[in-house]
């Protein structure tokens, strides 16, 4: 089994066990490295050569950024969120062993659905259903396609987004 964390699983002090591997990104580290804690278990977790961090590759961030403009997740995802999900996505399709995603994000937890990533929750109970999201303008009613747009084109005012599609998933 190999871990790919997210910031809440070093923020929730998740566990890697000396015999396992895990892999997070430096978007990740930069995101929590400001808890000195959090920054010394992640140096203990790499000098013992359980945490790996790894850049995935620009391809793995094209395809992610097309699964969250399609559920209008993008808005809402960091960096550091895309980065990791990149990355969880680069090990399933290149290695031989079931790959976790360690995230209690729910929008991170929908598109790992989306893109066929296994996900595990820490603190929270964790998505129960696929979420597609509609952009739209709260004021003119104006639907919006490209997600990541903020203001309406038609009226200027801060576009919102609202679930459109739900549908029950087992994880």
């Amino acid at each position: 089994m190999i871990y790919v964390l997210d910031s809440s699983a070093f923020l929730f002090s998740f566990s890697i066990s000396p015999s396992a591997t895990a892999y997070t990104t430096e978007e990740v580290i930069q995101e929590v490295s400001r808890n000195r804690f959090v920054k010394l278990k992640i140096e203990i977790y790499t000098l013992q050569g359980s945490l790996k961090v790894l850049s995935p590759p620009s391809e793995y961030l094209s395809k992610v950024s097309l699964a969250t403009a399609d559920t209008a997740d993008f808005k809402v995802l960091s960096k550091a969120d895309l980065s990791v999900i990149a990355l969880a996505l680069y090990l399933k399709e290149n290695m031989d062993k079931d790959i976790v995603l360690i995230t209690d994000d729910y929008s991170l937890q929908n598109i790992a659905y989306v893109l066929g990533i296994k996900f595990k929750s820490m603190t929270v109970k964790g998505i129960t259903k696929k979420i597609k999201w509609m952009i739209y303008c709260p004021a003119c009613g104006k639907v919006v396609k490209d997600s990541k747009m903020s203001i309406c084109p038609i009226c200027g005012h801060q576009l919102r987004r609202k679930a459109t599609e739900k549908a029950s998933i087992s994880s």
